[in-house]
């Protein structure tokens, strides 16, 4: 196959990118090291080897947790090693163990309006949901607003709210919506949060089977989850019935036997490096380069023989980038420290970024900038997406970069899609660093695009 040199740019826009500044005092093509920056045909080859081995059938599609993925995180360190990329103080050599959890779905049963509803059929968890409920008062609370739940008497009682909100029907969006009341129902006293499910957005058997499945956390969250609070069940509704006849509940009572999934201990690594800054005062702030170098593994689809997503899109061509930059900056530091992250688990929840947030090796405080590499594929060579271009002020020295590469930097083509949200450079925001994902250039989750996505022709 055919691989497009698409993480070149990436250099070009380090070069001229401010936040990291190159040292004034070596030759631009030479280290104080001695050692040389690739040229361009050099990096070249070595960006296409990476993606072609990270890509290749024997590595399974770099499942976590999986040996090809172990192997995709040893070529990943030996090329580090090989730039002379540093070690980082608390990692055990290039590696940071990332201790995760995968917790199979919970079992059981709700009774609810004389009607008894199964999880995994009409009911679905979220969050660790176990609960043994008996006759339970119930109370219903519309759409769950703090001053509905004010007018109630919720304590020790089993709280029935409609998903969501008037103005969100987002499954999204209602996730969000659910958390927080939740806590507000658990806050005033009440056993348990059951919501009626509807919306046009998505079909309840999806949901669920989205829902229902084992999941994988961190062991840090799943520990959380512990103090998580009341159950939180949706149940299907789509006709309304059950909102109907759950309106007057003085004289309805709601029962639960629900069993938690068993919890079973993962063990993955995110790969890490460091290139020391060349400036004595900010050589002290870091700025992240990440990518993720994990896939969705293997898997049969109907009408296919091929059952290995190889990933090569997504994201062997980021992790690509990523050394890439490894092999430029080591042999050339610019005048800040630059943190080189190669996370795990992205595709179970970016969950080797939400690891690193969580247990940092280096002060996040000092962590000025994300430039994660992440992307489902291209339909515009022209272009370099970037997710966030207008959520930091970056943007005019990314936006140099780019035309230094020939390349224009545009935004986000599909927000609907909550892009920015779905990649390892909002666990960063989310922790108070300014962060946007970089990837190749595409106009939308267009025909081009989507018979990549998570596919095995990718």
């Amino acid at each position: 196959m055919r691989i497009r040199t698409l993480s070149l740019p990436l250099l070009m826009t380090l070069s001229a990118c401010g936040v990291l500044r190159r040292g004034g005092g070596a030759p631009a093509a030479e280290s104080v090291a001695g050692a040389m920056v690739p040229g361009v045909a050099e990096a070249a080859a070595m960006s296409e080897a990476d993606v072609r081995f990270l890509a290749s059938d024997e590595l399974l599609g770099r499942d976590t947790p999986s040996p090809g993925l172990d192997s995709a995180g040893a070529y990943i360190a030996r090329a580090f090693a090989a730039a002379g990329v540093e070690t980082v103080p608390g990692a055990s050599g290039y590696r940071q163990p990332v201790r995760l959890v995968s917790v199979a779905p919970p079992s059981g049963s709700l009774e609810l309006g004389g009607r008894t509803l199964v999880l995994g059929e009409d009911a679905s968890a979220i969050g660790r949901a176990a609960a043994s409920l008996s006759e339970v008062p119930l109370v219903y609370a519309g759409y769950g607003a703090d001053e509905a739940l004010d007018s109630l008497d919720v304590a020790g009682k089993l709280v029935v709210t409609e998903s969501g909100s008037p103005d969100e029907s987002e499954p999204f969006g209602m996730f969000g919506l659910a958390q927080a009341k939740r806590a507000a129902v658990a806050e005033r006293g009440g056993l348990a949060l059951v919501e009626l499910y509807r919306s046009p957005r998505a079909p309840w058997q999806g949901l669920m089977d989205y829902l229902m499945q084992a999941r994988m956390t961190t062991a840090q969250a799943y520990a959380e989850l512990e103090a998580e609070g009341i159950p939180l069940l949706w149940v299907t509704d789509g006709d309304a019935a059950l909102s109907l006849a759950l309106r007057d509940t003085s004289e309805l009572a709601a029962s639960a036997a629900i069993t938690a999934g068993v919890a079973t201990p993962i063990a993955s690594a995110n790969v890490v490096g460091l290139v020391r800054g060349a400036d004595p005062t900010l050589r002290e702030e870091y700025v992240a380069i990440t990518a993720h170098y994990d896939h969705v593994g293997t898997g049969a689809r109907p009408g296919a023989t091929d059952t290995i997503f190889n990933g090569a899109r997504d994201n062997a061509l980021g992790t690509a980038a990523l050394l890439a930059a490894a092999r430029t900056l080591a042999a050339d530091p610019p005048r800040r420290s630059v943190l080189l992250l190669a996370v795990t688990a992205e595709e179970k929840g970016l969950l080797g970024s939400k690891a690193f947030v969580e247990d940092p090796l280096v002060p996040l405080e000092r962590v000025v900038f994300d430039l994660n590499f992440d992307g489902a594929g291209y339909d515009d060579t022209s272009a370099l997406t970037v997710i966030g271009l207008d959520r930091t002020s970056a943007r005019p020295l990314i936006e140099a970069g780019a035309r230094a590469a020939g390349l224009g930097a545009s935004d986000d083509p599909a927000p609907e899609q909550n892009l920015y949200d779905r990649s390892d450079n909002v666990r960063f925001a989310a922790a108070g660093v300014p962060a946007v994902n970089v990837a190749p250039g595409m106009t939308g989750f267009s025909e081009a695009v989507m018979q990549y996505y998570h596919q095995p022709t990718d």
